[in-house]
């Protein structure tokens, strides 16, 4: 699970570096307009973007490999998965 764990932080990482690198002053921009944002504001985007996020990897996992649901996950995220169902 730990190996997973890292994996996944790991990439990313790797995702947001490849941004900054390609979109640096896009980026400085993003942020100088999310400094101007209140908190409550900051907290519906951020959930707006994990609900988003959310249904693509359940979306992806079900077209994936002929609807298995979890063919893209790693042995023990599917062992976990499956002992919570």
């Amino acid at each position: 699970m730990a190996v997973e764990l890292l994996t996944f932080l790991g990439l990313a990482l790797l995702l947001e570096g490849v941004v900054l690198a390609l979109f640096p002053a896009g980026i400085r921009r993003m942020l100088d307009q999310f400094a101007a944002l209140s908190p409550p504001q900051l907290r519906v985007i951020g959930l707006g973007f994990t609900v988003a996020a959310a249904l693509v990897l359940v979306i992806v996992a079900r077209v994936a490999n002929g609807g298995d649901g979890m063919s893209f996950a790693f042995p023990a995220t599917r062992r976990l998965v499956a002992g919570l169902f």
